[in-house]
């Protein structure tokens, strides 16, 4: 990836860290792709040759499917990415599908928000797994690669101020990440923004 690409991409994620740790107007998924879309969307044209999308779909590859089950439990062939960062293209094609397999990204984006209390309940830190295990098999091709979960609830998270057991607590009993290197994965709360370390 583009050293200045980069930069700036770096620039917008500790913005929205920022915002998602201290704005009461993120309190969705949604929102929070928005707020991000916004960032990029403003300057990305000083990077002429890239586009910012939030409908970017991935396919994939074969010999993962069976391990990445969407919610029908079915193999998944597919994948919209919350936000990705593509190179442009000179090619037409007929098909969406076409463009999508022909031009990968190389900046892909999930976002998870969790306001239950007690917290860690339901399926939204499965999902993040999941979301953050699919980023490290796309890391392939993906130059870098940005996952945040966002906790809003209003009881510390896993019983107390966040630690590195939290870390446990996220990625407890899951097989080691690829390209770690590239996946740069965060925990944000009221108190403050985490990195968390995948080895």
């Amino acid at each position: 990836m583009d050293e200045k690409l980069e930069s700036f991409l770096i620039s917008k994620e500790r913005i929205l860290l920022d915002a998602c740790m201290k704005t009461s107007f993120l309190i969705s998924e949604s929102d929070v792709g928005a707020k991000h879309y916004a960032l990029i969307d403003s300057e990305i044209e000083r990077h002429s040759q890239y586009i910012v999308s939030t409908e970017w779909r991935v396919y994939t590859p074969p010999e993962f499917r069976s391990i990445l089950k969407n919610k029908k439990n079915e193999e998944e062939r597919s994948h919209q990415m919350d936000l990705a960062i593509v190179k442009k293209w000179k090619q037409t094609y007929s098909h969406t599908k076409e463009c999508f397999l022909k031009n990968v990204p190389c900046y892909a984006v999930e976002y998870k928000i969790d306001d239950e209390t007690p917290p860690g309940k339901g399926h939204q830190i499965q999902d993040f797994v999941k979301d953050v295990r699919r980023l490290s098999y796309y890391c392939d091709y993906l130059q870098r690669a940005f996952a945040l979960y966002c906790y809003r609830g209003r009881s510390p998270f896993h019983g107390g101020a966040f630690d590195k057991n939290s870390v446990q607590y996220l990625f407890r009993n899951e097989k080691p990440f690829s390209h770690i290197d590239k996946l740069n994965v965060y925990f944000v709360d009221k108190m403050g923004i985490h990195k968390l370390a995948l080895c």
